[in-house]
């Protein structure tokens, strides 16, 4: 419809129902960022790294990471932060040291946007028994099968 017709439309209707309808520019609404998880890996007894990305508008992204808990409720007393500062790129990835063997965590992307803080849905993961091998007894492990494969014929 071109706006002539349109206007035109406006003008008629506000004359017959006896009020008017001013138009103003519509200014662009600022969509807060969204996010996506895209797994957790490296997961040992005591350290995990999460992966995530962030698209949308990063524009206003004062800073942003990951947040991971033993909660699913995400309790600030057992809720730990990893913080990064500045815009982030698309992909966003950190990891997680000193966590619990045998302990399933929580953890999700967020991003502060001066007063107000996003969070992405949250996923969990569970680290490694203290009875698992770790990778140093895993790499010992394969290295003597590589030895016996190559010196017993």
């Amino acid at each position: 419809m071109n706006k002539f017709i349109k206007y035109t439309f406006l003008g008629a209707l506000t004359v017959w129902m006896g009020f008017s309808i001013s138009c103003t520019e519509e200014e662009p609404i600022n969509l807060p960022p969204s996010f996506k998880l895209t797994g957790v890996s490296d997961i040992m007894r005591t350290t995990a790294t999460f992966a995530g990305t962030v698209s949308g508008d990063v524009s206003s992204i004062k800073s942003y990471g990951f947040e991971y808990s033993t909660s699913e409720n995400f309790p600030g007393d057992q809720t730990w932060t990893l913080e990064m500062n500045g815009t982030p790129s698309s992909s966003v990835i950190a990891t997680a040291t000193g966590l619990e063997a045998n302990e399933r965590y929580y953890y999700r992307l967020f991003a502060t946007t001066g007063a107000s803080k996003v969070f992405s849905s949250a996923e969990y993961f569970q680290t490694l028994s203290s009875s698992a091998p770790g990778l140093q007894e895993q790499r010992a492990s394969i290295a003597m099968q590589l030895m016996k494969a190559l010196i017993l014929p």
